[in-house]
């Protein structure tokens, strides 16, 4: 009875492994030369001054998606396009400025004082959200648009005794 346990859970560990190594998003560096067409020519369309620094296509959960990593001015920006051009995933620098009025003040009382290295606003299936990048060890903090909290944490206090 014992050794019928210890096989399936093998099995069942084994199958695990495998769904989770085929769900991984798979990435790898390709050359403009690789990407389709249509993504060249819809980039080009929306981005005009802007310049691309790196290709990569990816596959996730059966999809083949190619990422631009790019910069126009002083925005860095990596978008995510389906082989048909379709914009799938955006992701773009952005200043404390440019933050709605309810992401701003949940970041204040989420960072507890702290400043944001970096802010990246992401918009994927029509929802926007905003990375807060806290620095080197430090957990990020993500707020949907209409300010609440996604993920992350207020850093720890020390408690008054």
């Amino acid at each position: 009875m014992k050794t019928r346990y210890v096989t399936l859970a093998g099995f069942v560990l084994s199958l695990l492994f495998i769904l989770l190594v085929e769900c991984r998003a798979t990435e790898t560096k390709i050359t403009r030369k690789d990407v389709p067409p249509a993504v060249i020519k819809a980039f080009e369309q929306a981005y005009p001054n802007a310049k691309v620094n790196a290709y990569s296509k990816e596959v996730e959960r059966g999809v083949t998606y190619y990422e631009l990593e790019t910069v126009d001015g002083n925005t860095r920006r990596d978008l995510l396009y389906t082989a048909d051009a379709k914009v799938a995933e955006i992701e773009e620098t952005v200043s404390m400025n440019d933050l709605p009025g309810a992401v701003s003040r949940t970041f204040a009382r989420e960072s507890a004082g702290a400043r944001a290295s970096r802010i990246e606003k992401t918009t994927r299936g029509g929802k926007v959200s905003y990375e807060f990048g806290m620095g080197k060890g430090k957990p990020e903090i993500v707020i949907d648009s209409a300010g609440q909290v996604l993920s992350g944490s207020k850093p720890k206090t020390p408690k008054k005794k």
